[in-house]
């Protein structure tokens, strides 16, 4: 799934280092970066339980810096390509540099990582990681790590009934490692998480 993702969204993946992010920073001569537009309400339906009849209603809040997009992949439950330069007459809905995603079945990699965590309190594979204990007993970690040649930074979540071994996340290309558009694509999905909520609606008798 990540793998048709990064090979389909991202290309020219770069040299960046991931484990000396300084080495990585941007130079005085780069453009300057615009700080994040204001937040908007992203509201999606997921059918859980054990017929598949269970409607949980999940929102956040996401900076209009992306553009809502599709992904053919069942695993993907949400998809947004950052565009900032979107606006209520003209969006182009291209590929961009990264990509914002809500899975729904990660890649065997981080399902495995945040199993891992679970047994063992860290996960592998990751370059950075941190435990989050301020947004409720189902978000675990949030870590960065290389997957399919492009960056991962996730949130590990379990979501409604039984989608464990989630996250809400950000890929880019290693060429933003250790710059200001790096740091402000965690700075979203920090805030998407942090607005994250679940409403269940049992299914009718």
């Amino acid at each position: 799934m990540l793998k048709n993702i990064a090979e389909g969204l991202l290309g020219g993946y770069g040299s960046k280092d991931p484990q000396n992010p300084s080495k990585n920073s941007s130079s005085a001569f780069d453009p300057p970066i615009p700080p994040p537009k204001p937040a908007r309400e992203v509201k999606n339906i997921l059918y859980d339980g054990e017929d598949g009849n269970t409607e949980i209603t999940y929102s956040f809040m996401l900076s209009r810096d992306f553009a809502d997009s599709y992904s053919n992949a069942g695993e993907i439950d949400y998809l947004a390509v950052y565009n900032p330069d979107c606006n209520e007459e003209f969006c182009d809905y291209s590929i961009g540099d990264s990509a914002f995603i809500v899975s729904s079945a990660p890649e065997n990699e981080i399902y495995d990582m945040i199993e891992n965590y679970k047994r063992s309190g860290t996960p592998d594979g990751v370059y950075s990681f941190e435990r989050v204990g301020n947004m409720g007993s189902r978000v675990y970690f949030k870590a960065c790590t290389l997957l399919r040649g492009v960056v991962l930074y996730f949130y590990a979540i379990d979501r409604g009934i039984s989608y464990t071994n989630n996250y809400i996340g950000v890929m880019y290309e290693k060429n933003l490692l250790g710059t200001p558009l790096e740091a402000k694509l965690k700075g979203e999905v920090d805030e998407a998480v942090r607005s994250y909520r679940e409403a269940v609606q049992p299914p009718a008798r």
